[in-house]
């Protein structure tokens, strides 16, 4: 694991034990939502001070208009890497119908963290056991020299 991927699990984590609710667009421990949830975790770590959502009709979330959204942003700052090299700290993309649209962080084993909608709030979930599981599609990992071109 890197460090910057040990780092962005330390942040992350802290998002989950405080229960940070669910607030769509939030990017804080006052709320966020599951892109927010990384967002909120790299300012906390000093990125992305100035990094300014993209200006879309619709949000990241659930909608076949949006669809590339999610991972055009993760493009600015992290290199895809294959599921089956995945390492805690990495960021786990899921699709609903052809929208790539919920995101989450993997902590170890098969443990990812993020932010949901439907549980109202930030919180661990088994991959193994989810219905996201299904829905995995790509994985990223956070890019040292992008994060800093994207901050």
């Amino acid at each position: 694991m890197s460090e910057l991927g040990a780092q962005l699990v330390k942040e992350v984590t802290k998002f989950v034990d405080a229960k940070v609710h669910y607030q769509h667009r939030g990017t804080s421990m006052f709320g966020c939502d599951c892109t927010g949830m990384i967002i909120g975790a790299l300012r906390n770590l000093g990125y992305l001070k100035k990094y300014k959502l993209c200006k879309y009709k619709y949000d990241w979330n659930l909608h076949s208009k949006a669809d590339n959204h999610i991972e055009e942003e993760l493009m600015k700052f992290a290199k895809r890497v294959p599921n089956s090299l995945i390492e805690p700290g990495d960021i786990l993309l899921f699709r609903f119908g052809k929208c790539k649209a919920h995101v989450g962080v993997f902590i170890k084993d098969v443990i990812m963290a993020h932010c949901w909608k439907d549980g109202g709030k930030c919180c661990y979930t088994l991959l193994k056991d989810s219905p996201l599981s299904l829905r995995w599609v790509c994985s990223y990992r956070l890019d040292k020299d992008r994060l800093l071109k994207a901050s």
